[in-house]
């Protein structure tokens, strides 16, 4: 008997131009309608996605009469391309009422290498370990080759996804910046920094970080400098003066104490929103009950590896899970079959929300109100 060879390592990217490879050799994947199928699914790699639910995001919402039989004709081309380059085409894009599913493990996609590198990151900074952390940021970051889901974008379910993943991935660019500062590797980071700033020049947290980098590498003047440019940008087109921490900052610099033990003090004071910002908790009504949301979010769904679990049939298996963007924190619907009600209106199937604290979510007739820990002010 012949010894059966292992068949060759499926990998998809998302994070760029949509791609598919096997074995290492890239899989002409075909147009967009066929590169948004495989992004669809694989957002929830491994879980079943619903036909309609999957037309529905490969049509931007409009599919035609005939959807569904178009999108049986779409897999089945994949599936040929998959097969073409060596890999078990029924095995990776399965066919399971009443859709489809994607298996791809989470070290065989670029997005699932990243979610798990940044998560690996955050827990070495929370222990000090910041010379790993570093390392897994860093590792996190080069997952990326360009903008999520580049070669689909302009469909309203991945351009919101985008935006989400895109806050992800510059939160996880300052952490390295942050762990890089910590580890003492302050010349290292003014670059970055400066790149940055470039993207995102009223972003308060990057200049106190480029202060603090060129104090702590002893380029005094420098940071000085960047103290007044920041002071006479910030009345100038906004405004308003820096911040407490800023100002702490600049005192420092001028007292020559400014030094790489001052970013833990700083990561708590300077950013986009408040640190307790970035947990909160789901309050099951009428009984109460308490379900944590940390910095990693909460997924919600049937499944038994949700968070959250809801037991009704009418709930996805994958249903929807909130995060914490850069922008404050999100609901995300992941498909569902029966949609999820925000402040008393639909959320669209794919689509991304912003919460408040106090917002009242329904799932298939349980109700939830969303708390912050620290609560933001309210938008207006």
């Amino acid at each position: 008997m012949g010894v059966e060879r292992p068949m060759p390592v499926v990998d998809v990217s998302v994070l760029g131009p949509v791609g598919v490879s096997v074995g290492g050799t890239a899989v002409a994947v075909g147009g967009p309608r066929r590169q948004a199928v495989i992004a669809r699914l694989l957002v929830d790699r491994r879980a079943v996605v619903a036909a309609d639910a999957l037309a529905d995001a490969v049509w931007d919402g409009a599919p035609p009469d005939a959807g569904n039989a178009n999108l049986h004709v779409l897999v089945s081309k994949l599936r040929r391309a998959l097969g073409a380059a060596g890999a078990d085409r029924g095995e990776v894009l399965r066919t399971v009422p009443p859709g489809y599913v994607l298996a791809v493990a989470e070290n065989g996609c670029d997005i699932g290498r990243f979610d798990a590198l940044r998560r690996t990151g955050q827990d070495a900074a929370a222990g000090a370990a910041h010379e790993r952390a570093a390392e897994a940021f860093a590792a996190a970051l080069a997952q990326w080759r360009g903008e999520a889901f580049a070669s689909v974008r302009g469909i309203g379910y991945f351009d919101g996804l985008a935006r989400v993943l895109g806050d992800s991935r510059n939160e996880t660019r300052s952490a390295l910046v942050d762990s890089r500062l910590a580890t003492g590797r302050c010349a290292e980071v003014v670059a970055d920094l400066q790149v940055l700033l470039r993207e995102d020049p009223y972003a308060e947290q990057h200049w106190s970080r480029l202060i603090l980098a060129q104090a702590a590498s002893g380029r005094t003047a420098a940071a000085l400098e960047s103290c007044r440019r920041m002071r006479e940008m910030f009345a100038a087109e906004l405004g308003v003066e820096p911040g407490a921490a800023v100002v702490e900052l600049e005192r420092r610099v001028r007292a020559g104490t400014a030094g790489p033990a001052a970013v833990p003090g700083l990561r708590t004071t300077i950013g986009t929103a408040p640190a307790g910002a970035r947990r909160g908790r789901m309050r099951r009504l009428p009984d109460g009950a308490v379900f944590p949301v940390g910095p990693r979010g909460l997924r919600i769904g049937r499944a038994p590896d949700n968070d959250l679990v809801l037991g009704s049939e009418d709930v996805s298996r994958y249903h929807a899970e909130i995060l914490f963007s850069r922008v404050g924190p999100v609901i995300r619907d992941r498909g569902s079959l029966n949609l999820t009600r925000v402040r008393g209106a639909d959320l669209p199937r794919g689509a991304t929300e912003l919460l408040d604290h106090g917002d009242e979510i329904e799932i298939c007739g349980a109700t939830f109100v969303f708390e912050l820990d620290s609560p933001i002010p309210q938008r207006q």
